[in-house]
């Protein structure tokens, strides 16, 4: 009888173990959050192809620009040209909870930007000579 009980806490701890795991795993943040089409290198409207002082970077989970370093960590809403982040921007150094909005216009041709850390919002374009 002893072995019987030991053997089934064994099973339902393994199973707990599991549940948890899953859990876990599930609720990370993934590293494909920002769709295809926002991501890649953009410029402040008027800058020179190389002005790497003037470039916005956007990979799967980051925005990397001047004053703006932002790792999302979830997608708030969606639009159709438009979406909203939830995440985590390092202003000075020091961490803090955000919400950034990365919006398209003109057939998706310039990029606004809102944070309340980025004093200018846009437009970026992207260049030609960029490889994205």
């Amino acid at each position: 009888m002893r072995a019987i009980l030991l053997r089934g806490a064994m099973m339902i701890g393994a199973a707990a173990v599991l549940a948890m795991a899953w859990i876990w795993l599930s609720r990370s943040p993934s590293d494909n959050l920002i769709p295809p089409e926002f991501r890649g290198k953009w410029l402040e409207q008027g800058a020179e192809c190389q002005d790497a002082d003037a470039e916005l970077r956007i990979t799967g989970s980051t925005i990397d620009y001047d004053r703006l370093s932002f790792k999302a960590d979830g997608l708030a809403e969606t639009q159709e040209d438009a979406i909203s982040l939830t995440g985590e921007s390092f202003p000075g150094g020091n961490t803090r909870r955000d919400t950034v909005q990365l919006r398209m216009k003109d057939h998706r041709t310039r990029l606004f930007i809102v944070s309340r850390d980025l004093g200018r919002q846009g437009p970026f374009v992207r260049c030609s000579a960029l490889d994205d």
